[in-house]
């Protein structure tokens, strides 16, 4: 049994490679080039996904009893294994890359 951790949309960093290598490792042949343009389609997808969608968002709130200005930055909001998306970018480039060189 396994356990997935994920926050907002960080389940698409398996939901959107997943798929990819399996159609493209399966369709395009078995020298190991499907694997990696699937790497790198999922690398290129999540990193500028993981980007948009975890930009930093930062408040700024003012103190009643003081009146200084304080900026509180939000943390990223969409994880998996309290990874930010767009890292796992890296994770299937280089899995992409692996399976490459390992079928050649």
């Amino acid at each position: 049994m396994s356990i997935i951790i994920w926050k907002g949309y960080g389940i698409l960093a398996v939901l959107i490679p997943l798929p990819l290598m399996v159609i493209c490792g399966f369709s395009i042949g078995a020298n190991g080039v499907g694997y990696l343009l699937a790497g790198v389609v999922s690398a290129v997808v999540l990193w500028f996904l993981g980007r948009r969608l975890n930009h930093e968002v930062s408040q700024e709130y003012t103190d009643a009893n003081t009146g200084k200005r304080v900026q509180i930055l939000a943390p990223p909001g969409h994880t998996l294994y309290f990874i930010p998306m767009q890292y796992w970018a890296f994770v299937w480039l280089g899995t992409g890359i692996a399976e490459f060189v390992r079928r050649m």
